[in-house]
């Protein structure tokens, strides 16, 4: 008996373990997006829809220093996984991006999120949330989660000269693939699926 408590114990607390290993290692995020042109190009009119999906990793390190003081200003990041998907009159692409993150600091338009690709087959990327309000962001940090309904003043730029292609962003939200069990709940299995793995070896003796 003390052997198959033993080992019961020692299996939950492994499925335990990797449990937390799953739900430390919820990164990369993903974000679905869509966009409504108000200025055409590209072959995409005004009042099209551009949908995308921008991924990006929070353990990223800062790609350049940032210019702040009391927790203000702006910061560049690139990490290991930042990219964007674009599909543009039936062409999808996928982009390699970098992010700035700006924290109350009016001179810029208060709080953004930025995605930026300066070069891709499409030309110039900018996806730009902004809110005047300062209240959408508290850090510098890459955010782990984003409510595109904070950010008010929200703009979409694709390409360049003559035939850049704007819009409004309509849409900016975690897709439900994206989630992750939480670790406890997934403990609770591991120990479960332990205890069923040591009852049946004991019946099998």
């Amino acid at each position: 008996m003390k052997s198959i408590v033993s080992h019961t114990v020692r299996a939950a607390v492994l499925a335990s373990a990797a449990c937390l290993s799953v739900g430390a290692s919820a990164t990369p995020l993903s974000f679905d997006w869509a966009v409504t042109a108000t200025q055409g190009g590209m072959g995409v009119k005004a009042g099209d829809t551009i949908t995308g999906t921008i991924t990006y990793d929070t353990t990223g390190s800062a790609k350049t220093n940032g210019n702040g003081w009391n927790g203000s200003g702006y910061q560049y990041y690139s990490t290991p996984t930042l990219k964007t998907t674009v599909t543009v009159n039936g062409r999808t692409e996928t982009l390699n991006l970098y992010a700035m993150i700006v924290n109350d600091f009016s001179m810029w338009g208060g709080d953004e999120v930025i995605f930026r690709a300066d070069s891709s087959p499409f030309g110039r990327f900018e996806f730009d949330l902004v809110d005047s309000s300062m209240k959408a962001l508290s850090s510098l940090d890459l955010p782990t989660t984003i409510d595109g309904a904070a950010f008010r003043n929200s703009y979409f730029s694709l390409g360049g000269y003559p035939n850049q292609l704007s819009g409004k962003i309509a849409k900016f939200e975690a897709p439900a693939s994206s989630d992750v069990p939480e670790p406890a709940s997934l403990a609770l299995f591991g120990m479960a699926l332990a205890s069923l793995c040591v009852a049946r070896r004991k019946h099998m003796r």
